[in-house]
């Protein structure tokens, strides 16, 4: 975990990450070796057994490239990658770049980017996928009306890979979506071209109402997988009331079928409350089961 919430010895901000192993002590312990790269926004990828960190520069609208880099255990240290240029993923150099979440696919990563528009009130999705094999960016191609965010894109968090098909939180607060990515083409050849299908919702999932909470476009977020295409999601909106606050817990399951016609069948949907006097206000931004097993997932 990295957070930005920490003084530094020169009296600024900066990063901050820890380490928590649920299954012994559940302790957070202070993690010394932190991305080389500071930067306003440290975005944390787990893929292939590794960690990786894409930066947002502080100058986000020079047209810098995006910093990215691996951590390696062995020399307890963070060595730099090729990192994400500005063009031609994002039209203009002073495109505000934001970053959403990403999927693991075979040997690559696929990020889930995004930039704001002239007006700086319109979403632009710009997918982008980086080959850990030939330590190389590309571009990911949408259809030009799903370039805009239209409720499915940008997703949010970590997607769940099945094969070629990838479900994820919906930009929509609430929705799980499905799409597919397919590659065409070879790198020798120059003719290598990777591109998403139209996504879709998933049907079926039943969260808990209640008159006093409700869910809004203000509604945080994450969720967990739990195995056997179960999972966990969790949801909180700003409630006003300094001693706790409430949370969605919602359980389903996907049912995987090929093309368009998965669905979700939900098992278990409560509002839960915490109590957070002296704290101030929890944002959920990520979660997982300790005993989660990726290679059992499915």
């Amino acid at each position: 975990m990295v957070s930005r919430e920490g003084w530094l010895p020169d009296n600024t901000i900066g990063n901050l990450a820890y380490v928590l192993d649920a299954k012994s002590s559940g302790e957070l312990v202070k993690l010394h070796e932190l991305p080389s790269i500071d930067s306003e926004d440290p975005n944390i990828i787990a893929a292939h057994g590794r960690l990786y960190h894409l930066a947002r520069p502080a100058n986000n609208t020079s047209g810098r490239p995006m910093p990215f880099e691996v951590y390696d255990p062995s020399t307890r240290s963070w060595d730099p990658l090729p990192p994400l240029p500005q063009a031609p993923f994002f039209p203009y150099a002073k495109a505000p770049r934001l970053y959403y979440g990403y999927a693991v696919w075979g040997s690559c990563i696929l990020f889930s980017l995004g930039f704001l528009g002239m007006s700086l009130t319109t979403i632009f999705f710009v997918p982008v996928l980086f080959n850990v094999e030939s330590r190389t960016w590309h571009q990911v191609y949408v259809k030009h009306n799903m370039g805009r965010a239209n409720g499915c894109f940008p997703w949010h968090d970590k997607a769940v890979v099945v094969g070629d098909t990838i479900y994820a939180l919906g930009l929509k607060r609430g929705t799980i979506i499905s799409f597919s990515i397919t590659k065409s083409g070879s790198e020798e050849e120059g003719t290598l071209s990777y591109s998403l299908t139209t996504p879709y919702f998933l049907n079926g999932l039943k969260i808990i109402s209640h008159p006093k909470y409700k869910l809004s476009k203000y509604t945080l977020q994450c969720w967990s997988p739990l195995g056997d295409f179960e999972f966990c999601l969790v949801q909180t909106t700003d409630s006003f009331d300094p001693k706790c606050q409430h949370f969605f817990i919602t359980t389903f399951k996907i049912i995987h079928k090929e093309g368009t016609f998965s669905r979700i069948q939900s098992l278990f949907s409560a509002l839960q409350f915490m109590g957070t006097q002296g704290y101030g206000h929890f944002f959920p931004l990520f979660c997982y089961n300790p005993d989660y097993d990726p290679k059992k997932l499915w």
